[in-house]
Parts: C-alpha cells; sequence; structure tokens
C-alpha cells in the first residue's frame, strides 16, 4: 500500500499571508510570519502552508488532483501575486510504501505549465517499508 501526503508552501521575505488566503480561497494549515519562533527554531521566512489530506494511490498525479481543483481557477491572479511579492513555493510530497508495487512519479505538461506559473519546486522523500 501506497501513502502520498502533498505539502504546498508559499514562501519568501515578507508578504501578507491574510491577502493570499484570500486569493486561494482556503486558509493555510500553518504560517509564520519571518521572524516568528517557532517550536524549535525562528522562522527565516515568511510562509503560508498547505498539508492535504494523504491519498492511497500508486500515482503521485493523484495527490495533486485537489490541488490542481484549488488553484487552476485562480492560477493567474496567484501567480502575479507569487511574481509581485518575489516570492517562491513547492510541492513537497511525501510518499511511504512497501516495496513493491512501486509507486509512478510522473508529472505531466499541466503540472509543469502550474509548477512554472506558481514559481514552484517539488520535493520528493520516499520512504520505503518491509
Amino acid at each position: 500500500m501506497t501513502s502520498i501526503k502533498l505539502t504546498f508552501i508559499i514562501y519568501g521575505d515578507m508578504f501578507n499571508i491574510d491577502e493570499f488566503s484570500e486569493i486561494i480561497n482556503i486558509s493555510p494549515t500553518d504560517f509564520a510570519y519571518k521572524g516568528d519562533k517557532l517550536k524549535f527554531r525562528v522562522s527565516t521566512d515568511t510562509f503560508w502552508k498547505y498539508s492535504f489530506k494523504d491519498i492511497t494511490s500508486l500515482y503521485i498525479g493523484d495527490s495533486l488532483k485537489p490541488l490542481e481543483k484549488i488553484v487552476s481557477p485562480r492560477i493567474e491572479e496567484i501567480s502575479s501575486f507569487i511574481h509581485k511579492n518575489n516570492l517562491k513555493s513547492i510541492m513537497r510530497f511525501k510518499v511511504e510504501t512497501n516495496k513493491e508495487p512501486s509507486p509512478a512519479i510522473v508529472f505531466d505538461n499541466n503540472i509543469v505549465k502550474l509548477l512554472y506559473k506558481l514559481n514552484a519546486s517539488i520535493d520528493l522523500d520516499l520512504y520505503i517499508y518491509d
């Protein structure tokens, strides 16, 4: 069985978290402003983070569907906000699986275009258990 968790993060020097939440039309599951004291450190960036529910699938693309549904209708406004504020974003995947079958890690053209518009990178952590 393969479990995939996607976390979407927007980060940068300083930006209005409430304004971004309004643009994307969801509230973050976590956020901090640069300089805020976190549990084990001081935040070096301002960040807005949304963690999606874990899904069970062999396809990484399945975990992106909820993000696409939220972002696609507002992509131009979100992209403009990111670029105007000199921000970056990251799609962080946590994949937990047994040895067989292995998950398919594929990003189609629509996702690549979305990554570009969101000034995004990908962080993929793969955990394989016996």
